[in-house]
């Protein structure tokens, strides 16, 4: 079984290569934003802590007067679409289960911060700049995003990891290249 999923995790590496140059060479072309887009995000699957980083980096912007919006997937949410969880002012989505668990804990969290959920980042983009002319985009866990031109990336490494586990996947748990 080990031999199968080392030789998955060999082909898992090509293709991500693979997809990764067809953006490098310019065939597939990211969408571009003039406002500036700060993506969180990890290398290996499982969490390591991209949503609490993203609550820091939004108290820290927003201290600094950076008026900013945060962009979430809404893993397993149960509305589609992308839409608003919160205004900055006011809640919009009250139910953590329509827009996500992780959204609904930034839009409680973050008072002042508009959070817009949406499978399709890009279309969530435009929704928010449209609506909140923000200084900055900030995405919650969007490291493997090559679909948009990400400005600053901030990549997080959980330390708990075991060095065989630096593996592809499925034999190991990274997404991306170290």
């Amino acid at each position: 079984m080990k031999i199968v999923l080392y030789i998955l995790s060999k082909l898992y590496y090509v293709l991500v290569l693979f997809w990764s140059k067809l953006y490098d060479k310019n065939i597939l072309k990211p969408a571009v934003f003039t406002t500036p887009i700060l993506a969180v995000g990890n290398i290996v699957v499982g969490g390591s802590g991209k949503t609490p980083m993203t609550i820091y980096l939004s108290r820290l912007l927003s201290k600094k007067e950076v008026g900013h919006i945060i962009i979430s997937r809404g893993y397993k949410k149960k509305q589609a679409g992308s839409f608003v969880v919160s205004d900055g002012s006011n809640l919009i989505c009250k139910n953590p289960y329509l827009c996500g668990e992780e959204p609904f804990l930034l839009a409680k969290k973050l008072k002042g911060v508009p959070v817009i959920v949406g499978e399709n980042k890009i279309t969530s983009i435009r929704l928010g700049i449209e609506r909140f002319k923000p200084q900055l985009v900030l995405i919650d866990d969007g490291f493997q995003t090559r679909k948009i031109k990400i400005d600053f990336h901030c990549v997080l490494i959980d330390s708990l990891v075991k060095k065989k586990d630096f593996s592809y996947l499925p034999f190991g748990l990274l997404r991306e290249p170290l």
